[in-house]
This record gives C-alpha cells, structure tokens and sequence, in this order.
C-alpha cells in the first residue's frame, strides 16, 4: 500500500513519468538477487539507476541499510526511505556516507538545483522536519551520530555539541534585526566539496 501512494507521489507531485519508474527492480548482490522497491532511471541514460526508493522497512536504521546495499549495488546518487509516517531523503556521497538532503529533485530539476536553493530561518520553520518528516529529535541526533560520527575516532558527545551550537548560532545570527527574513542559512550544504563544507562549518563555529 506504501508503495502505491508513494508511487503516486512520484508521478504527480514530482512529475516522474512511469516510463522512467521500475518497481521491484532486481540486482545482483554476489549470487543472489535482491529488489529494490522503486527505482528511477536516469533521463540521459535510462539503463541506469538514478533514485533508489525503500518502502518496506518499518524502521529508518533498517531501511537505510537496505539503501545503502542497494545504493552501492546500483550506483545510485539520490535515496529516499518511508515507512508512510516518516520519511528521508539522502545524497550517497561514497559507499559509507549518505548525507542528509532536503527534499527530492523533481523530474525537471538536478540535485543541485535542491542543494542551491535559498534558504532562510523562515524556510527552516515552515520545513522543520520534526514536523514534515514525522521524526523525533532523538532520531535526528542518532542519525548524525550514526552518519557523522560513525568510527570517527573523537568524542561523540563533545562534537554533537558543537555542531548543535553552531546550527543554534546560525539560526539565531539569522533571527537578529532586518536579516531574519533575507539572510541565508549558512549551517547547510550546498552542493560544496567536503573541505568547503568543513571550512564553512568551521569558521561559523
């Protein structure tokens, strides 16, 4: 039933014609073959796969597991994971490292044009995802441990401090006088290298 409404959702709201949709789209993981719920082609290559969708996993870490099988399996750049209640999008950066996105690129866009856009405190409220995606403050911070932190060798909780305080800040700098409704977030990534990002991140802090 996921898989439907979802399917729905990919068709009209983002406007995926079903010629570039694939539902159990099978691949071969060593011997055996494994299927991806949904799958998006490519526009330029429709062999292959460019949006991987898993709909059957009630649990995000579960579900981002099965993304990442099938991410790596496929090559796949964009993931999104739903259970019908929440939901996830992810950039896969490399096979260990899914980043957060906020939202999917519709059929007319590219992922940059989403990393791009302008984003401001008042877009923060109107897109918080303790609302949009249904997902706790717990969730999100197990996330950042599981995606940030993961086997980084460092202090978990002494670097979701400061990445707290620094996303805090940012809103806050945002929030003081006439800059609260033209001032872009600067706590986001934007399609930047990883050494920019970092860079940016850090001189916020």
């Amino acid at each position: 039933m996921i898989r439907q409404l979802y399917l729905r959702v990919l068709s009209d709201r983002f406007h995926y014609p079903l010629s570039r949709i694939q539902v159990e789209y099978g691949d071969n993981f060593g011997r055996e073959v494994k299927r991806a719920d949904i799958v998006i082609m490519d526009k330029d290559h429709p062999n292959t796969v460019y949006i991987v969708v898993e709909v059957k996993k009630p649990e995000l870490k579960d579900g981002k597991n099965q993304l990442r099988s099938y991410c790596n399996a496929t090559g796949a750049p964009i993931a999104i994971w739903t259970n019908g209640d929440q939901i996830s999008y992810y950039q896969r950066k490399d096979p260990n490292y899914f980043e957060d996105i906020p939202g999917l690129p519709n059929a007319n866009q590219t992922l940059a044009d989403i990393l791009q856009i302008k984003f401001t405190l008042e877009d923060l409220i109107d897109n918080d995802k303790l609302e949009k995606e249904k997902k706790s403050l717990k969730t999100l911070i197990e996330e950042m441990e599981d995606e940030v932190l993961a086997n980084a060798g460092v202090d978990v909780f002494e670097e979701l401090f400061k990445l707290i305080f620094t996303k805090l800040y940012d809103e806050w700098y945002s929030g003081q006088g006439n800059r609260r409704s033209t001032r872009s977030l600067e706590f986001r990534n934007t399609g930047q290298t990883e050494t920019a990002l970092k860079t940016k991140i850090q001189d916020l802090f």
